[in-house]
């Protein structure tokens, strides 16, 4: 870690049904960065909630952005759908294709490549 920073940015997570799981991958970093954020006071945190996958991930990810919104850190987050793109190969991309032609007709399933999530978490962070 260093000294101090600025901005403090969790791109950790997964869709996940096991509560586990979900809890190590999704949650626990989460809770790490609130922590670190209010410790070095960090000007802004930032967070990729998802609006796309298994329900209780959906609503897992909202649950952690109103816990990180209770901070004294702002936060400042984006809920994309499929992320892909460097490589990502998992259960949620292998419907890629499909979710290509239905995002044409609905917003709700277009796919997000992953250098134009991080584009507009940044753009957020420094507004």
């Amino acid at each position: 870690m260093p000294e101090d920073f600025d901005y403090i940015v969790d791109f950790v997570g997964a869709p996940e049904n096991d509560p586990e799981k979900f809890k190590r991958i999704n949650v626990m970093p989460a809770k790490v960065m609130r922590r670190l954020a209010e410790e070095y006071k960090a000007k802004k945190m930032g967070f990729i909630a998802g609006s796309l996958g298994p329900k209780s991930f959906v609503q897992g990810k909202a649950d952690l952005v109103k816990f990180l919104q209770g901070s004294s850190v702002p936060l400042a987050y984006v809920s994309p759908t499929l992320v892909y793109g460097n490589d990502r190969k998992d259960d949620m991309t292998r419907w890629l294709s499909l979710l290509k032609f239905f995002g044409i007709f609905s917003k709700k399933l277009k796919q997000v490549e992953v250098n134009n999530v991080a584009d507009e978490l940044v753009r957020k962070m420094l507004a």
